[in-house]
């Protein structure tokens, strides 16, 4: 890019009209890079745990265990609470996590006033007609985050016999919450199903 120190010798890497006309775009470009590094992290599932079904070996993935622990540092709770799901291979355990991972996403953009509707709100189940879905399994569109083409919205899940999860995943965004006065940031954990036959 051109910047002050690189007018006093545009002939050296450009003519003095390119640098007119790219002076204004690398500014831009830099506008732009600055803005996209001043909003929150996209967050994504960090791999924890690698398992080597072959070599029957894990390795601790120290990497993305620091983005967890820097994340976690940032927004300093005064304790952790882990929510996960555990069980056979291919009984839908990403896929409720992605349920929940939809709820508190949810919640956390309505607030949680508007998320936590008192019971009375719930609609009578009245035989033969149909149950209304809740707003917060609609709001985010019709593909369930991790079953779409985009691996990192969410834990990967398919159909099918092939195991999709291997190793233990958490999900890098906590959630933060207040109990008896204490700040928990609320973590999900995906894990690999047990008995899987590759293991």
């Amino acid at each position: 890019c051109f910047g002050p120190s690189h007018v006093a010798q545009p002939l050296v890497q450009a003519t003095w009209a390119q640098a007119i006309w790219l002076t204004p775009l690398c500014l831009l470009g830099e506008f732009v890079a600055a803005m996209v590094a001043s909003e929150s992290p996209q967050h994504r599932p960090l791999q924890l745990i690698s398992a080597n079904l072959g070599q029957k070996h894990v390795t601790v993935n120290e990497d993305e265990l620091r983005v967890l622990e820097n994340i976690l540092t940032e927004r300093a709770p005064q304790k952790v609470a882990i929510v996960s799901a555990i069980g056979a291979f291919r009984t839908g355990k990403s896929f409720v996590l992605d349920l929940f991972l939809r709820y508190l996403r949810y919640e956390a953009r309505a607030g949680r006033r508007a998320a936590a509707q008192p019971s009375s709100a719930v609609p009578a189940r009245v035989p033969n007609e149909k149950y209304p879905l809740p707003t917060w399994i609609k709001d985010a569109g019709a593909t369930l985050e991790g079953g779409g083409s985009n691996a990192d919205d969410g834990f990967c899940f398919k159909g099918g016999m092939d195991h999709c999860t291997t190793g233990i995943w958490v999900w890098s965004e906590p959630f933060m919450r207040t109990v008896n006065g204490e700040s928990i940031a609320l973590l999900l954990m995906d894990t690999q199903g047990a008995w899987d036959g590759n293991m």
